[in-house]
């Protein structure tokens, strides 16, 4: 998602897909329901961990 100024950010993950050739990840960003004033000089970085045990490639949606 990148660099953010406020919490409240998450990624969800709306289905993994294997294929014959890759791994298919579906992703959903979702922003705070509320957005607060923006603190400066602090900085949010908004991440999912997904694992996968497999050699296809891995494509995230």
């Amino acid at each position: 998602m990148g660099e953010k100024t406020t919490l409240g950010y998450t990624i969800a993950i709306l289905k993994v897909e294997e294929t014959p050739t890759s791994i298919m990840i579906y992703t959903k960003d979702n922003e705070p329901k509320s957005k607060r004033a923006e603190e400066k000089e602090v900085f949010y970085y908004p991440y999912t961990i997904v694992k996968v045990n497999s050699k296809k490639e891995i494509i995230i949606q």
